[in-house]
C-alpha cells in the first residue's frame, strides 16, 4: 500500500521553480478514490523556489460518501474509469450507476430496485479528459413524491369529510 501511495503523490509533486498554486492527483483505489492535494510551499511568492511540498489526501470511500449523504440528503456514489468505488447504495445498484460515469454534467433519471431517483454525475477533476474521476447525486423521486401522495390522500379525506359534514348539516337544518 505505501508503494501504490507514493505512485499516487508523484503527479501531485511540484519541485524546482514554479509558480504553479498547487495541484491535486485522483488514484482508484479497491474500495474508493484517493485523492491528493500537493501545496508547493516557498517563501517569496515573486520568486517561487519551492522548498517542499504539502500533500494532503482523503479517501473518498463509502464512510466519505456516508458523511457527504449526511449533509445534503441524498444518495452519493464515487466512480472511476466506469467503476463504481464506493456509494451509500447497495453494491447491488452499482452496475446500473456505471453508465452515468461516462455522462459527467448531464442529469438522468434512473431507476434502482424499483426506485426513482434523478442522478447528477459532476467530474472532480474537469481537465481530465472523460471527466474521470466522478462523483454522482442521485435524489430519490420516489421518496419525494411520497409526500405528494400522502397530501393527495389528506385532502380527499378533508374534502370528504367536509361534504359529509355539510350534507348532515342540511339535512339537521331542513
Amino acid at each position: 500500500a505505501t508503494e501504490r501511495a507514493a505512485e499516487a503523490q508523484k503527479p501531485a509533486s511540484v519541485v524546482g521553480r514554479s509558480a504553479t498554486a498547487e495541484r491535486e492527483a485522483f488514484w482508484p483505489e479497491a474500495h474508493g478514490i484517493l485523492l491528493i492535494k500537493a501545496v508547493p510551499i516557498w517563501i517569496d511568492p515573486a520568486q517561487p523556489d519551492v522548498l517542499g511540498t504539502l500533500i494532503l489526501g482523503v479517501s473518498l470511500d463509502t464512510n466519505q460518501a456516508g458523511r457527504f449523504k449526511q449533509l445534503t440528503n441524498s444518495e452519493i456514489a464515487f466512480g472511476v474509469n466506469g467503476q463504481i468505488r464506493a456509494a451509500t447504495l447497495p453494491e447491488s445498484t452499482w452496475p446500473g450507476l456505471a453508465p452515468l460515469l461516462s455522462r459527467p454534467g448531464t442529469s438522468s433519471q434512473v431507476t434502482l430496485n424499483g426506485e426513482d431517483y434523478l442522478a447528477f454525475p459532476t467530474s472532480l477533476d474537469p481537465s481530465v479528459p472523460k471527466g474521470q474521476p466522478v462523483v454522482i447525486v442521485l435524489r430519490s423521486q420516489t421518496e419525494r413524491l411520497l409526500f405528494l401522495r400522502q397530501l393527495h390522500a389528506e385532502l380527499g379525506l378533508t374534502a370528504f369529510v367536509a361534504v359529509l359534514a355539510a350534507t348532515l348539516l342540511r339535512y339537521a337544518i331542513a
